[in-house]
């Protein structure tokens, strides 16, 4: 665990001053983590990364110019070990499954408090892949055609009224194959869902 004396240090970037800011203050006050620069766009992102070579970059998913996917992909492309946390207002938006493909260990909804957003980072930095994968089934776990299926349209932002009205099914059994998915893949959430499919490659299938 990362302590006061040796911290973990991040970069913080986001398209808008008072969010990195803010959240540059709030993580400051956290044990184990020193935020040594922040950026306002992915362009200002390599150039700090490169002189500064942070553990973790905390990375805003929407920004004008050179997106958080593309920042991503150029971070990692610099340095394969750096770890990557991406801030997003949407949750289920398709750039944060790109974010996830592009590099990106953890992601952090803009609505989450200091702690949730220090404990991705620690995560990030451990090498977990997301805050309930580490205690997952197996990567060959084997997922039926149906459970794929409904994996994707969680990926979608889907609800589950909205899957069993496009696959035709009843609430009930969309409930039931969601808690069968979960239990192969020891997720605790529909975010838990959506990163096992973006890493597992059952978005390109």
């Amino acid at each position: 665990m990362p302590t006061a004396e040796h911290a973990v240090r991040v970069v913080v970037v986001d398209d808008q001053q008072l969010i990195r800011d803010g959240i540059s203050i709030l993580l400051d006050r956290e044990v184990g983590i020193t935020v040594v620069a922040t950026a306002g766009d992915g362009l200002e992102a390599l150039d700090v990364v490169r002189r500064l070579m942070p553990d973790v970059v905390v990375l805003d998913v929407r920004m004008p110019g050179m997106d958080g996917v593309d920042t991503a992909r150029r971070l990692v492309e610099f340095d394969p070990a750096i770890s990557i946390v991406a801030l997003t207002t949407f949750p289920h938006d398709d750039a944060v499954i790109a974010m996830l493909r592009a590099g990106a260990s953890q992601v952090v909804g803009k609505d989450a408090t200091a702690a949730e957003l220090a404990a991705a980072i620690v995560g990030a930095y451990g090498g977990a892949t997301a805050p309930a994968l580490h205690r997952a089934a197996s990567p060959d776990v084997s997922l039926t055609p149906r459970e794929v299926e409904i994996a994707r349209l969680v990926c979608q932002g889907l609800r589950n009224g909205d899957i069993a009205e496009h696959l035709g099914l009843g609430l009930a059994t969309v409930k039931t194959h969601l808690n069968n998915l979960r239990a192969k893949i020891g997720a605790e959430s529909r975010r838990d869902i959506a990163t096992y499919a973006a890493q597992r490659g059952l978005l390109d299938t």
